[in-house]
Parts: C-alpha cells; sequence; structure tokens
C-alpha cells in the first residue's frame, strides 16, 4: 500500500488535529469519523471540497426564517385582525419551504457529508468527483462509510464501501486511533482509482 499520506506521528502528536469522541454517545463517534475520513480526502489527498450541498440548505433555511420574519414584521405593522390573510400565507409559505428543505435533505443529500473535486493534471478533462457518506443504523454500532468516485473524463461511477463496528477505531478513551482508520479509507480510494485504470 506505501507509506501513509499523513503521518501517524503528525496525526497524534504534531499540529494536525487530534479526533476525541465521547464513548457511548454514537451520533459523537459518528460525526468524529465523518471529520477524519474529510480530513483524508482534504488534507492529505488534497482534493478540494465543495459546500454546495451545505449552501443549498442553508439557502432554503434561510427562505424558511425570511417567511416568518416577514409574517412577524407585517403583523406587528398590521396588528392581528388586518394582518390574518397574509399571515395564512406566511405560515403556509413556511410549512412548504420546510417540506422542501426535508425533501432535499433526505433525497439530495442522503447520508452526504462531503463532496470533493479531483482537477485533471492536465487540465483537460472536467473534475472528478468524490462523494463520501456515512449511515449509523439505530440501536446498532455497525459504521457504513460509502466512497463514491465519478470520473471526469468518462463519467463512470463507482463505489466502494465498508461496515464495521466503531469501537474498532477507537481507544478506551474516545480518541480516534488514526493509525487503524486512515488505511482503512486509503483502501477504499486507492479501490476507486484502480477501478479507474482498468
Amino acid at each position: 500500500m506505501g507509506q501513509f499520506l499523513i503521518p501517524e506521528e503528525e496525526w497524534s502528536t504534531g499540529e494536525k488535529k487530534k479526533f476525541q469522541s465521547t464513548l457511548w454517545d454514537a451520533s459523537s463517534m459518528k460525526n468524529t469519523l465523518d471529520d477524519a475520513a474529510k480530513t483524508i480526502f482534504v488534507d492529505g489527498f488534497k482534493y478540494k471540497e465543495s459546500h454546495r450541498l451545505i449552501d443549498g440548505r442553508l439557502a432554503i433555511s434561510l427562505l424558511a426564517c425570511s417567511c416568518a420574519a416577514f409574517a412577524l414584521v407585517w403583523d406587528y405593522l398590521n396588528p392581528f385582525p388586518q394582518s390574518r390573510p397574509v399571515l395564512i400565507a406566511c405560515v403556509a409559505a413556511y410549512y412548504v419551504v420546510t417540506c422542501v428543505l426535508t425533501a432535499h435533505m433526505v433525497w439530495w443529500e442522503k447520508n452526504i457529508f462531503m463532496r470533493a473535486y479531483q482537477s485533471d493534471p492536465a487540465g483537460l478533462d472536467p473534475d472528478s468527483v468524490w462523494t463520501l457518506s456515512s449511515n449509523l443504523p439505530r440501536y446498532t454500532t455497525d459504521y457504513t462509510i460509502t466512497v463514491q468516485f465519478k470520473d471526469g473524463s468518462t463519467g463512470s461511477l463507482n463505489e466502494v464501501s465498508i461496515t464495521k463496528p466503531m469501537s474498532v477505531w477507537y481507544d478506551g478513551t474516545g480518541l480516534l486511533l488514526q493509525s487503524q482508520y486512515e488505511p482503512e479509507i486509503r483502501k477504499l480510494h486507492d479501490q476507486l482509482i484502480s477501478k479507474k485504470k482498468d
């Protein structure tokens, strides 16, 4: 496999982040694993992270808050009996926008926590897209991370995933064992790169 992109000593004692999690808090442990995988792709592989999914969610949320703020201001300027039709319209609009937000999170974002772009070294082909998603079913510690690769030149889409109990990547204090986690993420990455070459 070669040497690690980020040396183990930099992970644990150097300037790099230590990934600490709260033991027995599955959500905290999952988020820590997600952050570590994101760090490997952005800092280790030097891919450019895209924030479009989160920006979309924030824009939809801003629209919902704008509906509520408009209703508040309108009701202040025109007390209740006069503001009733506008309040009804704003409540209906708020409901529709929150439904759109929910649909965006469920069907568009899914469980994606990072999308990154890999530029073509020659600069001729479009960027390749790396998408990382994770899943942690309720009442279990089996963490699944999926790495998806869309080749910019061919448009082909491949993905690989791994499922393991989260406890194999943590020590007894809740510190992430990067020396065990990073090779797993690198292996998924390398599998997709080898598929690209085939």
